[in-house]
């Protein structure tokens, strides 16, 4: 099981300048003031999933592992 801290690790290697994160039961969303409630673009939110800490798209984790979403985080 990865750690928030170690999925921001992961997702900022893809995301610049996070601002807060959401966690899923199974994942992790990134996202930054650009990124927060976009849904395509460069600056798009990213997932990490918990169990393995894989970064996933938008797409990839909304089509084909969707979580129940438990809390925000601001950072």
């Amino acid at each position: 099981m990865v750690t928030m801290q170690e999925a921001k690790e992961t997702a900022s290697k893809r995301l610049s300048d996070i601002s807060g994160c959401k966690e899923f039961t199974n994942a992790y969303m990134f996202f930054n003031p650009r990124s927060e409630n976009v849904i395509g673009g460069f600056d798009m939110p990213v997932f990490v999933l918990k169990d393995g800490g894989r970064l996933v798209s938008v797409l990839e984790y909304y089509t084909t592992m969707p979580g129940e979403e438990e809390q925000t985080i601001i950072f």
